[in-house]
Formats: structure tokens, sequence, C-alpha cells
């Protein structure tokens, strides 16, 4: 389960002793899609038949990430970061088979990233509470995702049918 203050050890973690922005770039970039890969779930619904009954393994399931693009270069703006960032999660790709393994999804939904909206007018005056307001503003994101299709899936009772997906937790 994603969590603000443990994404922002993470990154804290990450960035200690990094001296130029390249490697702090990509120190973030690796720290943040570790952590989600790690942490969230996708969490969605299967609806299936077998042969016309409904499927027995109708229910509730989750689903862990499998890969998602980097952060794409170093970005002048927070306004383009914030985008960058947006666009790379947008590529979150997810784990075919579901944890229990028994659902697997014929192919990737469509997701849509909440906005993220960094806003630091608060002038934060430590690593810990900016690193925080970034950390709660992602998994605000994160978790506002829209998924806009539902993929089709088979279950290990040889039936089929679709997964609705609800949201990433």
């Amino acid at each position: 389960m994603l969590n603000a203050t443990n994404l922002k050890t993470e990154l804290i973690s990450a960035l200690d002793g990094i001296n130029n922005a390249t490697d702090a770039h990509n120190a973030f970039s690796t720290a943040l899609f570790d952590y989600i890969k790690d942490n969230a779930e996708i969490t969605g619904a299967y609806v299936g038949t077998v042969g016309g009954n409904p499927d027995p393994f109708n229910g509730a399931y989750a689903w862990k990430i499998a890969s998602a693009d980097d952060i794409i270069g170093q970005i002048e703006t927070l306004s383009d970061w914030e985008t960058n960032i947006q666009t790379a999660l947008a590529t979150i790709a997810l784990v075919s088979m579901e944890q229990t393994q028994t659902i697997t999804i014929a192919e990737q939904p469509t997701i849509t990233i909440g906005t993220l909206d960094v806003d630091m007018s608060s002038l934060p005056d430590t690593q810990d509470s900016a690193i925080q307001i970034v950390a709660s503003n992602i998994i605000n994101a994160i978790t506002n995702t829209i998924f806009t299709t539902t993929p089709s899936a088979t279950s290990t009772g040889g039936g089929g049918g679709i997964v609705t997906f609800s949201g990433i937790i």
C-alpha cells in the first residue's frame, strides 16, 4: 500500500550524499519507481462466465506493477517536472496474473494518472518538509488514477470475462 511518508523516506535516502543534478535526478527516478513497484496494488473486479454460468472465481483481486518508464531527462521548471512524472507514471504496466494467480488479464488497461500539482508556496525550509510535499502529491496523483478500459481476462477455472480496475492503493 502506498504511503507518502514512506515514499519521502525512500526519496531522501536515495538522494543522500548526491551533489549533482544528474545523479540526483537518476536517484530520485529510481527510488520513486522502485517504491511504487514494491508497494502499489492495483485493485479490480473480475466478472466472467464458464460454460454460460457465472465463473466461481468472480470477485475482487489485486495486481502488482511490473514496470513503468523512467522519468526522462532533467527538467527546468516545476510544471514541466510534474508533467514529466505524470507521463512516466501513465506507462505503468501490470503483472498480467494477479497476486493469488487465479485471474490473468489479456491486455494492459489504459490509465490516466491524477493531476500532479506540487505546491511549494509554503516555502518549506528543510529537505524533509519539501520532499514530504512532493511525496504526498505524487501519492495523491497515483491514487486518483482513472482506468479507462476493461481488459479481457481468464480464470484458472477456465472462465473468461473482464476486469474492471478500481484504483491504485
